[in-house]
């Protein structure tokens, strides 16, 4: 029932997210939008696998990383904590949202940019998946990288419904007998963040 309950919150937190994005037009957007989706992956990632996407789910039953008796408890969850947003979307601003591609993006750009970035997140997670899957198996525990979570990639073509083209990666171990529990991939994600900001700060 964990499971469930993650994706429920998960889902709920990142549909909220853009739906209040949506309704107060914001021109960060997209950065609230794929922060929200690196907390909820951080929360529920080790409990569900974070999928909050049928589409993802969908994937792992085809590989065999989910068993095919979850699928539609894993899509109810999912579907129940994007009506629950939605609706507490409404209730906080008295609007609705319906999120489209581009005026000026054609059918087959939105069509395009929708199948690569799915596919693209969901080989990720895939992936992810037999890491978890083989460091089970060497007793290591991992976590994914918050530095390198979400690439905000095709979202002014489709507006980015395969949730701002996320893409997962593998991360270093949190922690390592012997080591220090900060290491490379700590240092690269901060990196990142500056180099985002400072990126931001130019496009002001």
């Amino acid at each position: 029932m964990k499971t469930y309950v993650t994706e429920f919150i998960g889902t709920f937190f990142l549909v909220l997210t853009v739906g209040l994005m949506v309704i107060g037009g914001s021109p960060l957007a997209p950065l609230a939008i794929g922060a929200s989706l690196m907390i909820m992956v951080y929360m529920g990632g080790h409990i569900s696998g974070a999928h909050y996407n049928p589409a993802v789910s969908f994937a792992l039953v085809l590989r065999g990383k989910l068993p095919a008796k979850e699928f539609v408890p894993y899509v109810v969850a999912q579907l129940l904590g994007a009506i629950a947003a939605a609706g507490f979307a409404y209730v906080l601003t008295g609007r609705t949202f319906a999120p489209a591609p581009a005026a000026t993006a054609s059918s087959m750009q939105a069509l395009g940019v929708e199948i690569a970035y799915t596919f693209a997140l969901a080989l990720v997670v895939l992936l992810w998946a037999r890491v978890r899957v083989h460091d089970r198996r060497r007793g290591v525990r991992r976590r994914p990288n918050l530095g390198r979570r979400v690439h905000p990639g095709g979202g002014h073509r489709s507006n980015g419904h395969q949730r701002a083209a996320g893409r997962r990666h593998v991360a270093e171990p949190m922690a390592l007998p012997g080591r220090p529990a900060v290491g490379r991939g700590a240092r690269r994600g901060r990196i990142r963040a500056a180099g985002g900001l400072a990126a931001a700060g130019r496009g002001g």
